[in-house]
């Protein structure tokens, strides 16, 4: 999965198919390390499972200096659950977000960004529509994706895909570039 997931061009939306939370918790580790240290990238993860703070602990257990990637806004974790919703439990267009760090990104001369967002809290808070709505947004603005030094990979449990309506799973599958 990770040899796919380092094939990925910027300017693509792909799907990430994960059986379990450590082998998600693995791509975040492994692609994001070498993305920081040799890559050249900046690094966005909206992690659903796995805690804040226990990430940037793992990051930091494999060697990844944190703090100094930090603090220079190289590397961004941000629980799902803020990234997605307000404070009044709305969704938002995470859009914004993610174009305020690829500006940062161009701007401190980055390869460009990576985003990895992990997707079961919208199967874990019975917010299906939003989810949909959240995937079309992203399709149908998908002209800023592809001509931007970023890749955007969705991350979701198989067995949580599967809860969709096949017609919701193609809509889903196919608002991607690539299925990894």
């Amino acid at each position: 999965m990770l040899d796919k997931i380092k094939q990925s061009n910027f300017g693509e939306h792909n799907l990430i198919l994960y059986q379990d939370v450590a082998t998600l918790n693995n791509v975040y580790l492994e692609y994001g390390k070498n993305a920081l240290e040799t890559l050249n990238e900046m690094i966005l993860i909206l992690p659903y499972h796995e805690s804040v703070s226990n990430l940037f602990h793992s990051f930091k257990n494999i060697g990844v200096n944190v703090e100094k990637y930090k603090l220079q806004g190289l590397l961004v974790i941000v629980e799902a659950k803020k990234g997605y919703f307000d404070l009044t439990n709305e969704l938002v267009d995470i859009t914004i977000m993610i174009k305020m760090l690829l500006q940062r990104s161009n701007k401190l001369c980055k390869s460009g960004l990576t985003v990895f967002s992990d997707m079961d809290l919208f199967f874990h808070h019975n917010r299906l529509d939003e989810l949909l709505k959240h995937e079309t947004r992203l399709y149908m603005s998908s002209s800023w994706i592809t001509n931007s030094k970023m890749k955007i990979f969705c991350c979701y449990n198989i067995s949580d895909l599967n809860l969709l309506t096949d017609c919701q799973k193609q809509d889903v599958l196919g608002h991607h570039n690539r299925i990894i």
